[in-house]
């Protein structure tokens, strides 16, 4: 487990719920503070804010998140990368009944 991997000594069961936690403050801060700009100013700018925190998030992540606890493979083909993405996620999640509504619903 990734957890385990990188000598993660809280407790699961007392971390993850604040994981939601915190979670759940930022989308109602960003969903009033996204109430807020736009009616200071027009309907389109707070998505030019939420494309910028984005993009921010993004180069953040791509400069400080490491990947630690899966083997680094040999270059290959972007296309047998996807497949083998794909046929894993359905192996390990569209056949498994508890994971699949998540899957399902996770886009809307």
């Amino acid at each position: 487990m990734l957890l385990h991997f990188t000598e993660f000594k809280a407790i699961l069961t007392v971390s993850l719920p604040k994981d939601k936690i915190v979670g759940g403050v930022a989308m109602l801060t960003g969903s009033v503070a996204g109430g807020f700009i736009a009616q200071i100013s027009n309907l389109g700018v707070p998505y030019i804010f939420r494309a910028v925190f984005f993009g921010i998030t993004f180069i953040v992540a791509f400069i400080f998140m490491k990947d630690l606890a899966l083997p680094q493979k040999k270059k290959e083909l972007l296309s047998n990368r996807l497949k083998e993405l794909l046929v894993t996620s359905i192996d390990q999640g569209l056949k498994k009944p508890a994971i699949r509504w998540v899957m399902l619903t996770a886009p809307l």
